[in-house]
C-alpha cells in the first residue's frame, strides 16, 4: 500500500545501514560520499520513465562489493559540484518552453572538487589539494548531446573551478520528455563508473497553432472574429491509462493565455467507473511555491461522462499535463479523449499571479484593461473584499545564545583532525514580542485572527533562519495557538481583549537575528460580510460613485480583439468600527464570476482615516429647527430696530415743530414792543 519516497526513503536508508554495517565487519570505514557513490554506481537502471527512479534499483551486495574494490583509490571520497552558470547556477541542464529552445544552445559546466577541509588547512591537506590531477573521459548518453572527449581536473578550488562546455541539438526530438546526462569516469580505470554526471533534460511541447491576426482577415471572415471559428484551435489527443502508471503531455501555451479548459471524455467502461489523478504544472520557471500554481484534482470517471476542469497557465510557457489512474480503486485500463482550450482576458501578463489592483484610501477607482486575445470571452466582472489585514511592529525583541550543550554545531571532522579541541559554532536565538487588541462589533462575540511572518512565509529548504516558531498567548499567559512561519495554521477566534504573539528564530550569525528585529507581523482578519466594490464601464460613472443614473457593467461578451475599461470602486457600504487607518482591506476582482478559474484580479482597499467627528452632535432635522428659531429672531430684532428708527425720527420731527413754535411767538413779542 505504500509507495512514493514514503517507501523508497526508509527503504534506501536500511540498506545503506546494511552496507555500511558489512563494511565495518570487514574493517573499512568510508563516509558519506563514498557510500553514496558505491550505492549509485552498482544500481540497476530499470525500464521506467527517468521521472521515477534516479540511479536505478538498489543492489546491497554489488553496493558492498563496489566500496570494497575501489576505497582508497584517487577521489573516490572526493565530491564534486556542478553548476551552470548561465542557467542561475543550476545543478543541471532543464530546458521546457518553446523559447528556451531557440538560439544557441551551447552551455558552460563548472566543476569545484569540494574539499572538506579545516579553515587553516594542515600540511596534509595542503597536499591533497595541490596532488589531485584526474584524467577524465567525458561521455554523453545521448546523440544530441555532444561534449568534449577529456578533460584535466587540477586543484582549481582557488581558481574558481573548471569548465567543459555541453552542446545540445534538440531539433530532430519528437514531442514529449527526453534525458540525457554527460557522465565523468576515470580514464585509466573506467570500471570504477561515473565520479560525477550532469543530468540534462529537454521538453519538446505539442504546439498549437496561433490565431490568425485581424489584419489578415478578409472581411467576410472579420464578421465571424467573434466566433470561435477565428480562434485557435483545441488541442486533442487520446490517452490511455494503466493503473499506477502516469501518462504526460507537454503542450505550448499561447503567449497571452491566463487559463485552459481541459475536458476528458470517457467512453465505454466495462469495469466500471474510474478514479483518475489530474496534475497540471503550469510553468517550471521562478521560486513560487509549487502549491501556489499546480492543480491537482481526483476525478470520478464514469461511462460516456465528461468532466471538465479550468486550471491556471502561464503565457507563453509549457504545460504539462499527467494522468494517472488509482491503482487502489480500478486497476482495469481506461481510454479517454482529452482536449484542452486556452483563453484570457489579456489583464494578467506572462505573471502565474497579477500585479494587485489597488484602491488608495484618497482614490475613488481602480482602473483595469481587459481583451479578448484568443477567443470571444464572457464578461461578468464581481469585485469584493473578504479580509482585513493590519501589520505589527515587535514591541519588545531579545536576542540570546542558545544552551551550551545543545545549541551549538559540532565542528567538522576537518576541523577535528586539525584540532581536537575545537570548538563549535553557538546558535543564537532571538525573541519578539507583537500585542493587540480585538473588539468584535455588533452581535459577534468572536473575531477570527489569523497571524502570519509574511516576509517567511511559504519557505521550507530555502528558508533563510531556523526553528520560525510563534505562539498567541491572551492577556492571562493561556496559550491559544501556535504554528511555524512555513505554512497558516487555523484561524483563531478571539474575544473582546488583548493578546500577544512570540515570534521565535534562531541563526548562528547574531547579526543575521540584529537585522531583523523590527520585523513585521501580518494579521488577517475576515470580515463579517464581504464589501462589494461595484464595477463601472467608465471613469465619470466611477467618479461619481454611480450617481447620475449610471449603472454597473453588466453581464456580456468581449468579442476576440475587443477592449475595454472597467473602474472598480471603492466600498459604498460602511467599514467595520474595527478598521483603523492603515489596514488594508482585500479581496479579488472576477472578471466572471461564474467561472472559479476564470481570471481573478487580487484587490486592495487602503483604509481610510475615520470621518472627523463634530463638536455638537445634532441630527438634520435639530438644525432646521435652529435655523427656524435663528430666522425669527432675526426677523424680531429687524422689526424692533426699524420701530425704534420711527420712533426717533417722530422726536425729531417734533423737536423742529416746537423750535419753530418758539421763534415765531418770540418775532410776535419783537413786533408788539
Amino acid at each position: 500500500q505504500y509507495h512514493g519516497t514514503s517507501m523508497s526513503s526508509p527503504n534506501a536508508c536500511g540498506v545503506a545501514a546494511c552496507v555500511l554495517s558489512a563494511l565495518k565487519q570487514a574493517g573499512l570505514s568510508v563516509g558519506p560520499i563514498e557510500l553514496r557513490r558505491a550505492l549509485e554506481n552498482s544500481a540497476r537502471p530499470i525500464e521506467s520513465e527517468p521521472f521515477a527512479q534516479g540511479a536505478g534499483l538498489i543492489n546491497a551486495p554489488a553496493a558492498l562489493a563496489y566500496a570494497l574494490e575501489h576505497h582508497g583509490k584517487p577521489a573516490q571520497d572526493l565530491p564534486f559540484a556542478l553548476s551552470v552558470p548561465s542557467r542561475g547556477g543550476a545543478r543541471g541542464i532543464y530546458l521546457r518552453d518553446a523559447a528556451e529552445l531557440q538560439g544557441p544552445l551551447t552551455f558552460g559546466v563548472l566543476v569545484q572538487p569540494l574539499f572538506e577541509h579545516a579553515a587553516t588547512r594542515t600540511a596534509a591537506e595542503v597536499e591533497e589539494l595541490l596532488s589531485l590531477e584526474l584524467q577524465l573521459q567525458l561521455g554523453p548518453t545521448a546523440p544530441w548531446v555532444t561534449t568534449p572527449a577529456s578533460m584535466v581536473l587540477l586543484s582549481a578550488k582557488e581558481r574558481g573551478g573548471q569548465t567543459f562546455t555541453v552542446r545540445l541539438d534538440p531539433s530532430t526530438l519528437p514531442p514529449g520528455a527526453h534525458f540525457a546526462a554527460v557522465q565523468a569516469v576515470d580514464a585509466t580505470d573506467p570500471a570504477r563508473g561515473p565520479l560525477f554526471s550532469l543530468p540534462i533534460t529537454v521538453v519538446i511541447p505539442h504546439a498549437i497553432s496561433p490565431p490568425p491576426p485581424l489584419g489578415a482577415l478578409t472581411p467576410a471572415q472579420l464578421e465571424t472574429v467573434g466566433d470561435e471559428t477565428a480562434a485557435p484551435p483545441a488541442l486533442s489527443f487520446p490517452l490511455t491509462l494503466q493503473g499506477g502508471v502516469p501518462v504526460r503531455r507537454f503542450i505550448s501555451v499561447p503567449e497571452s493565455a491566463e487559463w485552459a479548459k481541459v475536458t476528458l471524455r470517457s467512453g465505454r467502461m466495462a469495469n466500471g467507473p474510474h478514479a483518475v489523478l489530474l496534475h497540471a504544472v503550469p510553468s517550471a520557471r521562478g521560486d513560487l511555491p509549487n502549491t501556489a500554481c499546480q492543480t491537482k484534482r481526483m476525478l470520478q470517471l464514469r461511462e460516456l461522462s465528461e468532466e471538465v476542469v479550468q486550471l491556471p497557465v502561464r503565457g507563453g510557457a509549457t504545460l504539462e499535463l499527467c494522468m494517472q489512474l488509482s491503482w487502489l480503486a480500478n486497476p482495469a485500463p481506461a481510454t479517454l479523449d482529452a482536449e484542452v482550450e486556452f483563453h484570457s482576458y489579456g489583464a494578467r501578463g506572462r505573471a502565474m499571479h497579477a500585479p494587485t489592483t489597488r484602491i488608495g484610501s484618497a482614490d475613488a477607482f481602480a482602473r483595469i484593461e481587459v481583451g479578448a486575445p484568443l477567443r470571444t470571452e464572457r464578461l461578468a466582472p464581481k469585485a469584493e473584499l473578504t479580509a482585513a489585514e493590519r501589520a505589527l511592529r515587535p514591541s519588545s525583541s531579545t536576542i540570546t545564545a542558545g544552551s551550551a550543550e545543545l545549541d551549538v554545531l559540532p565542528p567538522s571532522d576537518a576541523e577535528l583532525r586539525a584540532a581536537a579541541d575545537a570548538p563549535g559554532e553557538q546558535i543564537h536565538s532571538m525573541l519578539l514580542q507583537y500585542s493587540f487588541d480585538v473588539a468584535p462589533e455588533g452581535d459577534a462575540k468572536e473575531q477570527p485572527v489569523l497571524a502570519r511572518v509574511q516576509s517567511l512565509h511559504e519557505q521550507l529548504y530555502d528558508a533563510p533562519l531556523d526553528s520560525m516558531l510563534w505562539r498567541l498567548d491572551d492577556a492571562n499567559g493561556q496559550t491559544l495557538q501556535y504554528g511555524g512561519a512555513m505554512h497558516d495554521a487555523a484561524e483563531t477566534k478571539l474575544k473582546k481583549g488583548s493578546y500577544s504573539i512570540s515570534v521565535l528564530l534562531r541563526h548562528p550569525d547574531r547579526a543575521q537575528l540584529t537585522a531583523l528585529k523590527e520585523l513585521p507581523l501580518l494579521l488577517r482578519m475576515p470580515l463579517p460580510t464581504p464589501l462589494d466594490c461595484v464595477v463601472h464601464g467608465g471613469r465619470g460613472a466611477a467618479s461619481k460613485g454611480g450617481h447620475g443614473g449610471h449603472e454597473a457593467v453588466a453581464e456580456g461578451w468581449v468579442r476576440r480583439g475587443g477592449h475595454k475599461d472597467l473602474y472598480v470602486c471603492k466600498p459604498t457600504t460602511e467599514l467595520p468600527k474595527w478598521v483603523s487607518a492603515g489596514d488594508v482591506l482585500t479581496g479579488h476582482v472576477a472578471l466572471d464570476k461564474g467561472s472559479k478559474e476564470a481570471t481573478k484580479l487580487p484587490l486592495a482597499f487602503e483604509a481610510p482615516p475615520a470621518p472627523v467627528k463634530k463638536a455638537e452632535a445634532a441630527d438634520d432635522d435639530g438644525d432646521e429647527e435652529d435655523e427656524e428659531v435663528v430666522g425669527a429672531a432675526l426677523d424680531e430684532e429687524a422689526m424692533a430696530c426699524a420701530k425704534e428708527a420711527r420712533l426717533v425720527q417722530e422726536d425729531e420731527d417734533e423737536l423742529e415743530r416746537s423750535v419753530f413754535r418758539a421763534r415765531l411767538q418770540r418775532l410776535r413779542a419783537l413786533r408788539k414792543a
